[in-house]
């Protein structure tokens, strides 16, 4: 029993180092997305800014205002080995970033999450000391509860056909709004990300370890939609109001970038603002989780002697 405590407190700090998945569109066709140091834009005429800094973001939301939404990940320091959360919204209208969650003690972010629907009604996972349960919070503040079910280990989810889709274990499953589950797709091979639709309500699926995006129609019938060239691999993906694929993608440097699928003609391998290459920051995020794991597995042995 204090064994799998164990694990499931030093989970959140291994999968810390995994990649971003947050890249959305505005109503301009501008894209947004992170590198895990900051959010980029890429304006329709391919030109860079960096419109959020030295934020650890790893999911993007947008609104139908146009406003970027996104969580801060913040670590305290071998010291203590604890970290806090915040989420800020920016508003691409004014070009203001403002926080909307205060900073706040715990790796996950509880009541909150950067799925919504298309009138703004937000879906998160609530962990109850017997069960887990989907909420749905209104744009007014008001949750309630959707459906009851076992959503410890789910990994992405996304709302479209007005039903809410979820990752779990290489598996779809979908929630109407009555709360009705049911299997969509079965055994996706591979280690699967984000979760996005088109404007005609095919889903698709990034998978980063056969490096192609799925493409899943209403039926249920998958196909490839796109492969990643090179050593690269999609991590995330959004479509433009002009119907253009966009992906984000890392390759086995981890670096990262954003192109539009059916050109590659946006090659630049973005960097912090120190200059360090973002593989940097992946391989201390993982020598940072197993310097966790190894002292909290020597401080459980001490414990029990």
């Amino acid at each position: 029993m204090q064994k799998s405590l164990l694990l499931a407190v030093l989970f959140p700090f291994i999968l810390n180092a995994h990649p971003p998945v947050g890249i959305v569109a505005d109503s301009k066709s501008n894209i947004y997305y992170s590198d895990l140091q900051q959010v980029w834009k890429i304006d329709r005429f391919g030109n860079k800014t960096i419109v959020v800094p030295h934020v650890h973001t790893h999911e993007l939301a947008v609104d139908k205002l146009d406003r970027i939404f996104g969580q801060e990940s913040i670590y305290s320091g071998e010291a203590t080995n604890t970290y806090q959360h915040a989420v800020w919204m920016y508003d691409t209208k004014n070009n203001k970033r403002e926080t909307i969650v205060p900073v706040t003690e715990g790796f996950y972010i509880h009541d909150y999450s950067f799925v919504r629907d298309d009138a703004g009604n937000m879906y998160w996972i609530k962990v109850g000391a017997k069960d887990t349960t989907l909420m749905k919070t209104t744009p007014s503040g008001k949750s309630t509860l959707l459906a009851r079910g076992d959503f410890k280990r789910v990994q992405w989810m996304h709302f479209a056909n007005d039903h809410l889709y979820y990752i779990q274990s290489g598996n779809i499953y979908s929630v109407d709004v009555e709360g009705v589950i049911k299997p969509f797709i079965h055994n996706l091979q591979g280690n699967l990300f984000g979760l996005w639709s088109d404007k005609d309500g095919n889903l698709y699926v990034a998978n980063h370890t056969q490096r192609i995006i799925h493409k899943i129609n209403k039926e249920g019938e998958t196909q490839t939609f796109y492969k990643s060239p090179g050593d690269w691999a999609p991590t995330g993906g959004t479509f433009d109001h002009d119907g253009n694929l966009w992906v984000l993608e890392t390759n086995t440097k981890h670096e990262i970038r954003a192109i539009k699928a059916n050109t590659y003609k946006t090659k630049q391998v973005h960097q912090n603002s120190s200059g360090i290459p973002s593989y940097m920051y992946y391989w201390f995020a993982g020598a940072l989780a197993l310097s966790i794991l190894l002292k909290s597995i020597s401080r459980y042995k001490e414990q029990k002697t």
